[in-house]
C-alpha cells in the first residue's frame, strides 16, 4: 500500500473533526484528604457510645479539621469531592456536638438521689491509709456514705447473676492477670437485683464501708460497699 494511500486512511487531526465527535478530558483532582475526611467522620459516631466517648471526640476533632482543609484544598485548585468534604465534616459535627451532648445528660443523670459521685484511684486508692497503714481520716469520713464510683468487676468463676464480687479501679488489674493491691480494690455485695460479668467499665452505686477483717489473703478487699446498684456505666468519666 502506498503512502498516499495508507495516509488517505488515517484519522484526521483532532483539530478537523467536528465538534460532536470530539472527546474532552476534564479531569478533577480529589485530595487524599477528602475521603479521608469523610472515614473519619463514619468512626467519630463512636462517639455516643459510653466505653470509646473521649476517644470518639478526638476522632470527631480530627474529621472535621480534615474536612475543612479538603474543602479549601478542592475550592481553590478547583478539585473533585467537595460532596465527600462536606459528608466528612457534618458526620464528625454530629459526632462532637451530639456526643458531647449525649455524654453531658447521661453523666447529670446517672449519679442516684443523695449519693456522692467518688474518683476510684483519686479519691479512694491514693487516701486509703495514713503513713502509719491504718486508714486514713477521709476514708473513715466515707464510711456509711451513699457513693457512687466506677471501675472494673475482677474475674471469678460466676459470671451470671452474681450476687458479691470484687470491684477494682482499672482493666489492668481485672483484665491482664494483676492482683491488685487492698487500696485498689473494693468488695460489692449486691442489697437487691443480682448483676452479670462484664469486661467493660462498671458503674457501682451503694453505701460504703470500712472492712477491717480484709486483707489478711489473696483478693481480699478491706472496703465493702453494700449495693442497691450496679452495671454498665453510662459515661466513661
Amino acid at each position: 500500500m502506498s503512502a498516499a494511500t495508507f495516509d488517505s486512511i488515517a484519522a484526521p487531526p483532532a483539530a478537523s473533526l467536528p465538534q460532536s465527535e470530539r472527546v474532552d478530558f476534564d479531569y478533577k483532582p480529589i485530595p487524599v484528604s477528602a475521603p479521608v475526611s469523610m472515614v473519619l467522620g463514619l468512626c467519630s459516631l463512636v462517639a455516643f457510645l459510653p466505653a470509646v466517648g473521649v476517644i470518639g471526640f478526638l476522632i470527631a476533632t480530627a474529621g472535621f479539621v480534615t474536612a475543612v482543609t479538603a474543602w479549601r484544598t478542592i475550592r481553590r485548585h478547583d478539585g473533585a469531592g467537595l460532596w465527600m468534604a462536606a459528608l466528612g465534616g457534618l458526620l464528625s459535627l454530629t459526632g462532637l456536638a451530639g456526643g458531647a451532648a449525649y455524654h453531658s445528660v447521661a453523666y447529670a443523670t446517672e449519679l442516684p438521689p443523695d449519693h456522692t459521685r467518688l474518683d476510684f484511684t483519686a479519691d479512694i486508692a491514693q487516701r486509703a491509709l495514713a503513713p502509719t497503714g491504718t486508714y486514713s481520716e477521709s476514708i473513715k469520713r466515707l464510711d456509711g456514705e451513699k457513693v457512687f464510683l466506677k471501675g472494673y468487676m475482677y474475674p471469678e468463676a460466676k459470671t451470671e447473676d452474681i450476687t458479691s464480687f470484687i470491684f477494682v479501679k482499672d482493666s489492668g488489674d481485672c483484665c491482664f492477670g494483676g492482683k491488685p493491691k487492698v487500696t485498689d480494690m473494693i468488695r460489692v455485695d449486691m442489697t437487691g437485683d443480682t448483676t452479670d460479668f462484664t469486661t467493660g467499665l462498671v458503674s457501682v452505686a451503694g453505701t460504703f464501708e470500712l472492712r477491717p477483717e480484709g486483707g489478711t489473703k489473696d483478693v481480699d478487699p478491706i472496703f465493702r460497699i453494700k449495693a442497691t446498684q450496679s452495671g454498665p456505666a453510662s459515661t466513661s468519666f
